[in-house]
């Protein structure tokens, strides 16, 4: 096998992976103000316009799985650059879909765009893999989930005004630009892989190295758990646009605006994952997380299911359960790559295996013609049940390989 020894990397900046992971968090769910708009230009039900969120869910996930090997072929940069390549080409693909009749352009523009966005959240999760041990990668990983609360949020503030002042059409060019951007400032970012393996990009040393991941337990009840909790954002984003624009009269700049108040919960739940990584144990914070997921996940469905539906309820309880989002994510990311010598591929399934439980669910909501406000919070409820049944499997799993 030949490989490509290099000197040891300098540390990443935490800037610039905050940015690259954000291209694939921002680039889910910016548009998602302008899904009303889009139902109204292409003429189509509100469950078809949901298509495009399962699309993007579908390619992000599907996009982890040749990076891992690209990266691990020629190299952290040049897989982030090639990801962003592609992912500006969907983008710029999504803003001319909006001079022509074909929804399914929009649809195929998304899935692109995802592919290569991917690349963000797989390689730089793995770049703190190779450059960072334990506790410190638990800290530094909990620091980068702060992408899940200021992508969104920024993405969705983002969009609202874009949708309301100019077009819808004016989301997909803002992340033309912004891919742009990203691969100017790539340049930065140093290279973590101290090996390039030129056998890693082959079709049999792909297959064997996802199958041997694919078996371990650990990696699937782990990757699952994350899944359970992540989706509460990806279903949110997908059906809670419908519910404050047209359910509670919100115009799309002000439902873009009230997104910044579940960022504050993706914030505070990093923040304190960071700190609190320096003296419990990861499954002892994941348990602790689990717990604030089930406060904000009974509460809403209550309120919902009295019909109290409205902004404070729509948002505060929301809020509250994903504060434990970014805790149990990077508590099992930090786990999980730990234990395995490959980051690159490990990376390439935990987040392939939690994706595709997003893009499950999202499909799973969407499949109504109408979607009543009470399912969401139901299906809340029944991830957070399902997430701490997982806990129990991912704890004892990982207990016996200490033993």
């Amino acid at each position: 096998m030949k490989a490509e020894s290099k000197s040891s990397p300098q540390e990443p900046p935490m800037y610039l992976m905050l940015l690259l992971i954000c291209i694939g968090t921002i680039g889910g769910v910016l548009y998602s103000p302008a899904l009303p708009a889009i139902t109204e230009h292409f003429k189509i039900t509100s469950d078809r316009s949901e298509l495009t969120m399962t699309c993007y869910l579908i390619g992000y996930a599907l996009g982890q799985l040749p990076f891992g090997p690209i990266s691990n072929a020629f190299g952290r940069k040049s897989a982030i650059k090639l990801g962003l390549f592609v992912a500006a080409i969907g983008a710029l693909v999504g803003a001319l879909s909006g001079y022509t009749s074909y929804f399914w352009l929009l649809v195929v523009s998304r899935f692109v765009f995802a592919l290569g966005a991917s690349v963000g959240l797989q390689v730089i999760f793995t770049m703190v893999g190779d450059f960072y041990k334990p506790p410190k990668s638990a800290q530094v990983a909990s620091y980068l989930t702060l992408a899940f609360a200021i992508g969104p949020s920024i993405g969705i503030t983002i969009g609202g005004f874009l949708t309301q002042y100019l077009t819808w059409e004016s989301c997909f060019y803002f992340l033309f630009v912004y891919c742009l951007v990203l691969i100017y400032l790539t340049k930065k970012l140093p290279e973590t892989a101290l090996k390039k393996d030129n056998h890693a990009i082959k079709i049999p040393n792909i297959c064997k190295e996802y199958s041997s991941k694919f078996k371990c337990k650990k990696i699937l009840s782990g990757s699952i758990l994350i899944g359970c909790v992540v989706s509460f954002s990806y279903i949110f984003a997908t059906i809670a646009p419908f519910i404050g624009i047209e359910v509670l009269g919100l115009t799309p700049s002000q439902y873009g605006a009230l997104n910044l108040i579940p960022s504050l919960g993706i914030i505070l739940g990093s923040l304190c994952s960071a700190y609190l990584s320096k003296y419990y144990h990861s499954l002892t914070l994941i348990k602790l997380a689990l717990v604030l997921v089930f406060f904000g996940a009974i509460p809403l469905f209550g309120l919902f299911i009295f019909n109290l539906v409205n902004v404070y309820t729509l948002f505060i309880p929301f809020t509250i359960a994903l504060i434990g989002q970014p805790i149990i994510e990077a508590n099992v990311l930090t786990l999980s790559m730990h234990s395995n010598e490959n980051k690159a591929s490990t990376s390439a399934i935990i987040n392939f295996i939690n994706l595709s439980v997003c893009a499950f669910f999202v499909v799973f909501i969407s499949f109504p013609d109408t979607v009543e406000p009470i399912v969401m919070p139901s299906v809340f409820l029944a991830l957070a049940i399902l997430a701490l049944f997982l806990y129990r499997i991912y704890s004892r799993q990982s207990n016996e390989k200490k033993s």
